[in-house]
């Protein structure tokens, strides 16, 4: 490190690439070294982002770094930047998602990627192979406002039952049945209740209630965890609505229908289905992408279902993530509020 001003005159220069590696150079290290190394590297990066340092031309395999005085917008600039890699990351991580997922051509999808077209292989992917991994047909439906009314209470009485504290995602992973983390059925008395909901969805649930106050963060032997705050223990208390289920009750099914409501109710939504299409094929043809790599049918049918009046309400809809949002949420939302408008 070299210092530009008088301030800094003590800082030692550092040859980056040999403290890293001169440790041990043995086999068994070698992933851990180039780990190491590769993470150092996107730090120094992120900190000539944001001002703290300049990257001089590297002598040899040393790294040349000079410290600057912190700029006055250092905090800022690091929550934003840090906030646009956490968003560049969900948006790899749902196309790995939509890669898995789609049923068709892998080697269509991935040439899509990098902006070429071509038909299906038919002879060299596992779908187009058939030998693909069975897909389930029938899938898990969220609980509508008949089963789960309160969703609100639902989490703040698990919350109250658990037998130990936890985090945000490991509430989440229980109330929607996923085994992945500290919680089970014998120790969640409501392991799965939210079933059908993402994992995203409730964590935005929870993310609600604490913006109410219901819920705060502590500290528990340095790793933070949810608790149950006085404002959540009145709330448990009265009999008020907590926090009510988007997800409307879905009612009968058109073909048992039993009046008239009914009967309109369904009408109304498969319109609202059919315009949502058109704008999708549209989208689609815009993008020169499949519809479906827009947005599944699962998806609008669930926004029809929860039927969110602001993007905040859009982000909690099973499937809709954040990438979704930024390109298409305005749109939605304002498709919606004009169907209510006609009604």
């Amino acid at each position: 490190l070299r210092p530009r001003n008088r301030r800094h005159l003590h800082h030692p220069r550092i040859d980056v690439r040999g403290r890293i590696r001169g440790g041990q150079r043995g086999r068994e290290g070698a992933g851990e070294e180039w780990g190491a190394e590769s993470k150092l590297r996107v730090a120094i990066s992120i900190l000539e982002i944001i001002g703290l340092i300049v990257r001089q031309a590297d002598a040899g395999r040393s790294m040349q770094i000079q410290l600057l005085p912190p700029p006055k917008t250092t905090k800022k600039d690091t929550e934003n930047l840090l906030a646009e890699r956490h968003r560049v990351s969900a948006i790899r991580l749902e196309r790995m998602v939509e890669y898995a997922e789609a049923a068709r051509c892998r080697h269509a999808m991935i040439l899509h990627h990098f902006g070429a077209q071509m038909e299906a292989c038919k002879t060299s992917c596992d779908f187009c192979l058939g030998i693909s991994a069975p897909r389930s047909e029938k899938k898990t439906l969220p609980p509508d406002g008949d089963k789960v009314p309160d969703i609100g209470r639902v989490i703040l009485e698990t919350m109250v039952n658990l037998p130990f504290s936890v985090g945000r995602t490991s509430l989440a992973q229980a109330l929607v049945g996923l085994e992945t983390g500290p919680l089970n059925k014998e120790r969640c008395d409501n392991f799965g209740v939210l079933a059908g909901f993402t994992r995203s969805t409730v964590i935005g649930f929870i993310d609600l209630l604490k913006s109410q106050n219901l819920i705060e963060m502590t500290l528990l032997q340095e790793f933070p965890v949810l608790a149950v705050a006085e404002n959540g223990f009145d709330a448990l208390e009265s009999e008020a609505m907590i926090l009510a289920n988007p997800l409307k009750n879905r009612g009968v099914s058109p073909g048992k229908s039993n009046g008239n409501e009914t009967e309109k109710g369904y009408v109304g939504e498969e319109l609202l289905f059919e315009k949502f299409r058109r704008w999708r094929k549209s989208e689609a043809d815009r993008l020169k992408v499949p519809p479906f790599l827009v947005m599944h049918d699962s998806t609008l049918r669930a926004i029809i279902s929860f039927h969110p009046k602001s993007a905040s309400e859009l982000a909690l809809v099973p499937g809709v993530g954040s990438r979704k949002l930024e390109a298409y949420g305005e749109a939605l939302v304002e498709i919606l509020a004009q169907s209510v408008e006609n009604v």
